[in-house]
């Protein structure tokens, strides 16, 4: 197969002698080519002129200026200038050709060495060698040369010493000297190719731009000596690092400190007049960037094998983003940004090396030093972690690998020391995340108290390494305060401790269960990464570490939530009263109940035993890469959430659900190939909606991201079922379904649907007309306080029969019971109780207007009344559904089954 273009990593990089197959820049060699011909027409033409007329002088800009970005190979470049040359296709009949010297390293200049001196010694050092390794009798062009130099030398001498040490008839004669200088530079270049045999001399001048206190100098000798037409110089360099060092020198050369000469329009304009001089635009050769050349470059390992740079990169990202997808720039890794960095990345990860499944250690090593080279923080907090993770996995005691590692742990980011090159913010992600939720203006006093968690961000050394998402903060709007009688069901106190932090707060040292999801985000994940599947003969060890890392879970901080940032801090908040203080959350009694803990350790054991497989096979190609991508997602959009008010009316079985799709959302638009759906999942669906399979079936993130991907039948009466997927099942697909299977999403407690967040007051104590505003509140807005207050008990029931009946048609009979359970976030209350309230109100009402005798008394009704009642007892009204709804009649049954 014949290549174009290819990169040989058997051998070493600092070889640069290469064949044309490995000089890349095909149109920059063509481009090269044209140039140095038309100059070498040129130094011929002024050589047959001098042999005419030796005093002629006519200096010439003939530099070409090969242009490109720092590592885009110009040393290589210029290395190879005479293979090019002498490989060109068509060479012109004539023994005169170029000569190539060896390339001049400005940077490698000391002290104040002259540069008009050095390219002199550096001619000098071409012609002796010639002269040295060929035995020619050249002994008049040899005696010529020698005089030649001896005339130069003494008019570089006179024109470094004119300023004031001399006077008098000297100092004229040094002037004099001066002037001779570019004829006797002249003369001696003349000399040099008489011994050489060319007609031109190519000086290479490399890196320029790298010396910026030599940068001015030597630019200045290239357009006033080197303007000799015998001297072709190449100088290269980057462009958009000359213009500002020579614009500097013309801003301050010969000023007082702080005092320019010139303005600042002026030295743009005559920095690029001089830039034009120096390098003409018809002499540019300019090198493509790296993503020009790739499609048509090859690699070539051992044994003659040779791969696309294409499929090289693919394999790349195989090997250390295992689980990307690509979506959402999830692939996050030190890809070469020139041709140096991707010769340095061959050669040290040659693909030979790459093309296995399995990460070692030592590639993980190696991949943490090209990624601190780089700077790039996602690419080093994977390897460090994946580093990390081999000793925490040996551990038998609970580790919590989400909190001792940097890539998850912000605050432990933050003081990492071993590099210098954090530049992420994290203030100011906090700062903005509690802006939005400022715009609940209840939350504004709530927000300021916590900001003494996020204080120690401020200070500009604690910069991370990646964009992290914002933390879980506080929100006055979703705390929880219930009855304890209302906790006893199977799973409810081990939902309470996995969703709600139980924390002190404030001056009166009142508690509140506020829900946070950070623990069991932490749980799923740190299950994937500490999975051990053990043997029959370990199981009750196995199960034991799960019990005693739930355990120390449930004691800690809620996983980047805004109490993790600081753990040793509190609210410092002075909360109003209220008349009901918080009842107790049962966060604690989770203590008090170790068979639930004994439960899901025994879940979690199995569930790693039964994906033994992909669990072992995921820690092998290495998870944390796909672990913070997902974190990422699911924290910015639990945020959104909260930001959004979608959480506030919402029971704790409804939150879970939320976050449950969410979170399989995240992995699974992160594991999927593309296209993927990209909508936010469940974050603005309705109850009723997140609650029925049905409703998330029509889900565009679920339908298309998960269900079709792994395989999920038909939703039934009895739920979402497993279904194999036709045709490959991949790893990917495997893990997905592992993971939406893991014990925590298998938590199921009814009770968690009667328990609601609210604020701190208690729902009985509200008047009637805040406890029936709910989804029909537009309706009730034409009811003023008075008008309530006129209206009977029949007809204010006669209205809250009639706005549940249109509640139901709307969203099902129990979505409309739920509604009318709170307002807004208040206490839930049950729905008898609620018309128990709206009952007592309204018979406090009628009391006082029969005491005022401005109405009959209703336990003494006349016979009309009776008559009328007794008609109405005939046949059921809309009251009857109102008064008793746990025995609905045959209307309310049909309604029921047909919303089911």
């Amino acid at each position: 197969m014949s290549i174009e273009n290819y990169l040989d990593v058997t051998k070493g990089d600092f070889d640069h002698d290469l064949e044309l197959s490995e000089l890349w820049q095909k149109n920059a060699q063509k481009r090269l080519i044209d140039a140095l011909e038309k100059t070498t027409r040129q130094a011929s033409l002024y050589k047959s002129k001098r042999s005419k007329a030796p005093n002629l002088i006519q200096p010439l800009h003939d530099t070409i200026f090969v242009a490109a970005p720092r590592g885009a190979g110009k040393t290589v470049f210029l290395h190879n200038l005479e293979k090019m040359w002498e490989e060109r296709e068509q060479k012109e009949t004539r023994d005169a050709d170029i000569y190539f010297c060896s390339t001049i390293d400005p940077t490698l200049l000391v002290d104040n060495d002259n540069f008009a001196n050095v390219v002199i010694a550096h001619l000098y050092n071409e012609v002796d060698n010639h002269i040295k390794t060929n035995q020619q009798d050249q002994k008049n062009a040899i005696n010529n040369f020698y005089n030649d130099l001896s005339k130069l030398a003494d008019s570089l001498s006179q024109t470094e010493y004119m300023s004031g040490e001399i006077s008098g008839i000297d100092r004229i004669i040094s002037y004099r000297s001066g002037i001779q200088l570019e004829k006797h530079f002249h003369k001696y270049v003349e000399s040099c190719i008489t011994i050489l045999n060319s007609t031109a001399i190519a000086l290479p001048i490399d890196d320029v731009d790298m010396s910026l206190n030599k940068a001015p100098d030597v630019l200045d000798v290239v357009r006033r000596l080197l303007s000799c037409p015998y001297i072709i110089p190449i100088v290269s360099g980057d462009e958009s690092l000359y213009e500002p060092i020579i614009r500097n020198n013309f801003l301050n050369c010969g000023a007082p400190k702080n005092n320019d000469i010139l303005e600042s329009d002026q030295a743009k304009n005559l920095t690029q007049d001089y830039m034009t001089k120096i390098f003409p635009s018809n002499l540019r050769v300019s090198l493509l960037p790296l993503d020009a050349i790739i499609p048509t470059l090859w690699i070539k390992d051992d044994k003659d094998k040779e791969i696309q740079v294409a499929q090289y990169f693919e394999l790349f990202q195989k090997k250390f983003c295992p689980w990307a997808n690509g979506e959402e720039k999830s692939f996050d890794w030190p890809r070469p940004r020139n041709a140096r960095e991707l010769a340095q990345l061959c050669y040290l990860f040659p693909p030979s090396r790459i093309n296995k499944e399995e990460t070692t250690q030592d590639q993980w090593y190696e991949y943490q030093l090209l990624a601190d080279s780089s700077h790039n923080g996602t690419a080093y907090l994977v390897a460090h972690s994946e580093q990390q993770l081999v000793h925490l996995r040996s551990n038998t005691e609970p580790t919590y690998p989400l909190r001792e590692l940097p890539a998850f742990n912000v605050v432990k980011q933050a003081h990492l020391k071993e590099i210098d090159w954090k530049q992420y913010s994290f203030y100011n992600v906090l700062k903005g995340a509690m802006n939005s939720l400022k715009a609940d203006t209840s939350n504004r006093n709530w927000l300021e108290a916590q900001k003494i968690f996020i204080s120690e961000f401020t200070d500009p050394q604690n910069m991370i390494a990646r964009p992290m998402p914002t933390v879980e903060f506080y929100s006055y709007k979703i705390s929880i305060s219930i009855d304890k009688n209302n906790i006893e069901g199977p799973n409810t106190a081990l939902l309470l401790a996995l969703y709600t932090h139980y924390s002190y707060y404030g001056t009166s040292r009142q508690r509140s269960a506020q829900l946070f999801f950070g623990r069991a985000f932490e749980l799923v994940t740190s299950s994937l990464l500490l999975a051990k599947p053990a043997e029959d003969k370990n199981s009750e060890a196995r199960k034991q570490y799960w019990k005693d890392f739930l355990l120390g879970l449930l004691h800690k901080a809620p996983f980047h939530s805004v109490y993790s940032l600081a753990p040793t801090k509190t609210f410092d908040f002075k909360e109003p009263k209220e008349k009901n203080p918080h009842k107790e959350s049962g966060y604690s009694r989770i203590i008090e109940q170790p068979a639930d803990l004994d439960k899901l350790a025994e879940s979690i054991k199995k569930w790693e035993l039964a994906h033994k497989e992909i669990l072992e096979k995921a820690q092998e190609k290495g998870l944390t890469h796909l672990l913070i991508y997902v974190m990422n997602k699911v924290f910015t959009q639990l945020h959104c959430m909260r930001a959004d008010g979608n959480l506030k009316n919402d029971s704790l079985a409804c939150s879970i659900k939320r976050f449950e799709y969410i979170m399989i959302n995240a992995f699974a638009s992160f594991l999927k190939p593309a296209p993927v759906v990209q909508q936010n999942i469940a974050a603005d669906a309705q109850t009723a909606t997140i609650m029925s399979d049905k409703g998330m079936k029509q889900d565009a993130s679920f339908r298309d991201n998960i269900a079709k991907y792994i395989g999920l039948k038909e939703s039934t009466a009895k739920g979402i079922q497993w279904s194999e997927v036709e045709g490959d099942f991949t790893d990917s697909k495997s893990l997905l379904r592992a993971i939406w299977r893991h014990p925590v999403f298998e938590l199921k407690d009814k009770n968690t649907a009667d328990i609601y967040f609210s604020s701190f007051s208690s729902a009985p104590q509200k008047t009637y007309k805040r406890l029936i505003t709910g989804p029909i509140k537009r309706k009730l807005s034409r009811y003023t306080d008075a008008d309530l207050d006129k209206m009977s008990l029949e007809a204010l029931n006669k209205l809250q029969s009639d706005l549940l009946h249109e509640a139901e048609k709307r969203y099902g009979i129990e979505s409309a019971r739920q509604y009318y359970m709170t307002k807004k976030g208040e206490p839930t209350v049950s729905y008898r109780k609620l018309l128990e309230a709206i009952k007592i109100k309204t018979s406090q009402k009628l009391k006082k207007s029969v005491q005022k005798g401005t109405v009959k008394n209703p336990e003494q009704p006349d016979e009309d009344e009776e008559q009328k009642k007794a008609q109405e007892s005939k046949k059921p009204g809309p009251e009857d559904r109102v008064k008793n709804p746990e025995q609905p009649d045959a209307n309310e049954k049909q309604r029921k089954t047909g919303a089911e």
